[in-house]
């Protein structure tokens, strides 16, 4: 009771008590839990909670580090959308994050291995870069996939990779070109300074 006294107290400080109850019931599925436990609901009550936690004091001690008072949090990304999407307010994801600069696409029979040095080289020098797990011949198919990930170019490995060539595509204007595969990052480049310099579009 203690420890639920200096609780009250400090809500009560922080002007927060009418949006607390007390649940004499209220248990966490954790063992390493030392004191108060907790839970926050949305208002209307519709949802399981959001988030929970509480005082875990003895965990760090439990792995080798000094006794060390704690408390935390953790939260339900699941509930949190559905809160959020009853309240109206959740937007599409391609509101909050934006698509790859670049989505490499395997339009060989043979699986080539060349793709995962091709991807690691251009994360390397600072790319957003996806790919796909598939190859085919089927390239459109892979392209839906590019553009479904809303990436700015698709860097397309054809037979020509066997001399060195790739085919970049341009997702937004449509075109595309090949180029030498050493030449591959100054010409994405090329392409993306090619975008800013473009004028806005007045309609």
């Amino acid at each position: 009771m203690v420890q639920l006294d200096a609780l009250h107290d400090q809500l009560a400080s922080m002007n927060l008590l009418d949006w607390c109850t007390y649940e004499p019931a209220l248990a966490r599925g954790l063992a390493y839990y030392t004191g108060t436990v907790f839970e926050v609901h949305e208002a209307a009550g519709r949802e399981r909670a959001i988030a929970g936690g509480g005082r875990y004091d003895g965990l760090i001690e439990l792995f080798g580090g000094p006794p060390t008072p704690a408390v935390g949090i953790a939260m339900g990304d699941v509930v949190l959308r559905h809160v959020l999407e009853d309240a109206g307010v959740l937007q599409p994801a391609e509101a909050y994050l934006a698509g790859p600069d670049v989505f490499v696409v395997n339009g060989r029979d043979d699986g080539d291995a060349r793709l995962h040095v091709i991807v690691a080289d251009l994360r390397r020098v600072g790319w957003a870069v996806r790919h796909s797990y598939r190859a085919t011949r089927n390239v459109g198919k892979l392209l839906g996939e590019a553009g479904k990930a809303r990436a700015r170019f698709a860097v397309i490995l054809g037979k020509e990779l066997d001399d060195g060539v790739v085919v970049i595509k341009d997702l937004a204007g449509g075109g595309q070109r090949e180029v030498a595969l050493a030449d591959l990052d100054a010409a994405l480049a090329e392409g993306m300074a090619d975008d800013a310099d473009a004028p806005n579009d007045p309609g």
